[in-house]
């Protein structure tokens, strides 16, 4: 028997999954290797059935002795397999199976019973060493202030968490001392230039322009380099003065575009209700006709929020048809509809974004086709690339062990970062909090601009993350993949939950098996769909 006879690898690649970190959770210790079962994930498509061997990170395709026997093997002896099996298949077949299995496992050291022991976290010393030298951003919360009141905005009142909109701005003192802070360590950012910079933000950030100025002028006063500087904003003020600053300054601009009119006007709206659509479409095309750079410099994006508010299909034909945005990058986000803060004024069933599963059908028959493959910066599905395209990636581009390489007993940081170090938020009062997605309250702060960032707040913040739900980990078949994602997607009433870390946890299992389960059946009608993700 040829020890791989049983594989038919569909991906392969190489990699490690130990993190160069400090501290050890510890998991729930692996029992005896031979009284545990494979640590696999089983699924199946329409024509065939597949093991995910987590340790290994391969995908297996099997038959189906394999496909029903493999949760047993290990844990009880091949004479009981048997006889269980028996009313089902011949006692030679599920025999070979059995010996298919036993040799893979040895030769290939595929379907090993090994469960990781620890997740391997940053001590405080790796908290305050990345807070001094790995800086690549800082948000500047220039104003609470906005000239918008967005329905789904978590600003409005109706979210208790949240902060609320109020007029106050950052003073320049605040603003000097958390740019001081930022120049001071950044030593990511000066080496990643492009990669990092200083974000303005708001409520609406242009709302206070002469602060900006001030920020840019004084930065361009203390350092020699470059710096990038980035803006998020309505595009409702770009224009005149602030849009040439921001020109040639070389601004990322990144403005909030929600589609075709009926779809952006009915959330994004002005204090007196009317739609802010024709607005910003008239800044933006002066804006590129004054500057027509931008449409090629990649400086400008779109941001396009889905909502139950607008049909998602209808978003991407209005994208993927206006010329105008031929050029332009365009990323996508979808309101937290898991919070039921900012949904609660929905019923259960208006809550789903239009047309979703219509746009999922369309982007799997072009990958199907090879179509994406062959052109995948068409515009005509940036949208679905855009809100589809990651969980695939994390398949496709996955790390698989050579022979002889497992899944180690320690396993670093789930798709999460270390708070308040890529890109730490500083408000108008001169709080650092860790993102900007934060709720700002007591419970989220990490600091302030006078007595920086605290080390020992994030730590304990990461600790407590990673203790909820652990001793699920080590059998959990995500962990070699696991991208749980953001904080925020485990916050609940403005504090980190237990409950809703291990809700995302259920919902993170259920997504990535359907994610298998299309991964293997565009893979079989095409082999090649998914090459371009490789660039």
């Amino acid at each position: 028997m040829k020890p791989n006879s049983v594989t038919q690898k569909i991906n392969a690649g190489a990699g490690s999954d130990v993190s160069d970190l400090h501290v050890s959770l510890p998991l729930r210790q692996e029992d005896n290797i031979g009284t545990l079962s494979p640590f696999v994930h089983k699924f199946q498509t329409q024509k065939n059935k597949y093991v995910f061997d987590i340790n290994t990170g391969r995908i297996v395709k099997v038959d189906a002795i394999i496909w029903d026997i493999i949760d047993d093997f290990g844990k009880r002896s091949k004479d009981e397999i048997v006889r269980e099996f028996s009313s089902r298949y011949k006692t030679s077949e599920i025999c070979s199976a059995y010996d298919e299995i036993a040799c893979a496992r040895e030769h290939n050291k595929s379907f090993l019973a090994t469960r990781p022991k620890q997740i391997v976290l940053p001590s405080e010393e790796k908290v305050r060493e990345s807070i001094n030298h790995e800086s690549a951003w800082v948000v500047l919360q220039v104003t609470e202030d906005c000239n918008c009141r967005c329905r789904y905005c978590v600003y409005e009142d109706r979210y208790g968490t949240w902060g609320k909109r109020s007029k106050r701005r950052m003073e320049w003192e605040v603003a000097r001392l958390a740019i001081d802070d930022f120049l001071e360590h950044c030593d990511y950012y000066n080496s990643l230039a492009e990669t990092g910079g200083i974000a303005f933000y708001g409520g609406e950030p242009l709302l206070n322009f002469p602060l900006i100025k001030q920020c840019v002028e004084y930065v361009r006063k203390k350092v020699e380099n470059d710096p990038p500087f980035h803006i998020t904003t309505n595009g409702s003020l770009l224009r005149g003065e602030i849009a040439d600053f921001s020109a040639s300054e070389r601004f990322y601009i990144c403005v909030s575009l929600d589609g075709p009119a009926h779809i952006h006007d009915h959330c994004r709206i002005f204090r007196d209700g009317s739609g802010t659509w024709k607005v910003v479409i008239e800044n933006i095309e002066e804006f590129l006709e004054k500057y027509p750079e931008y449409k090629t410099n990649g400086k400008l994006s779109l941001n396009v929020v889905l909502s139950p508010f607008g049909s998602a299909v209808a978003v991407e034909e209005f994208f993927s048809s206006f010329e105008l945005f031929s050029t332009i990058k365009i990323e996508i986000e979808t309101v937290i509809l898991t919070n039921s803060e900012l949904f609660d004024f929905l019923s259960p069933k208006n809550r789903r974004i239009p047309d979703i599963d219509m746009l999922y059908q369309k982007f799997l028959r072009n990958l199907a086709s090879g179509a994406i493959n062959k052109d995948p910066n068409n515009k005509m599905w940036c949208i679905q690339r855009g809100y589809y395209e990651n969980k695939f990636r994390l398949f496709h581009n996955r790390d698989v062990a050579q022979p002889g390489k497992i899944l180690s007993g320690q396993v670093g940081p789930r798709g999460t970062c270390i708070p308040g170090v890529v890109n730490p938020y500083v408000t108008v009062d001169g709080n650092y909090y860790p993102c900007e997605k934060f709720h700002l309250n007591e419970e989220c702060r990490i600091g302030d601009v006078w007595q920086r960032r605290k080390s020992s707040k994030i730590h304990n913040m990461i600790m407590q993350f990673y203790r909820f739900n652990s001793t699920q980990c080590a059998s959990c078949w995500c962990i070699r993949n696991c991208n749980i994602g953001c904080y925020i997607y485990s916050i609940k009433a403005g504090k980190l939950s237990e409950e809703a870390k291990r809700k995302r946890c259920e919902k993170y299992r259920h997504d990535m098996h359907d994610t298998l389960v299309d991964y293997c059946e565009i893979q079989e009608q095409n082999p090649h769909a998914f090459e371009y993700l490789k660039e």
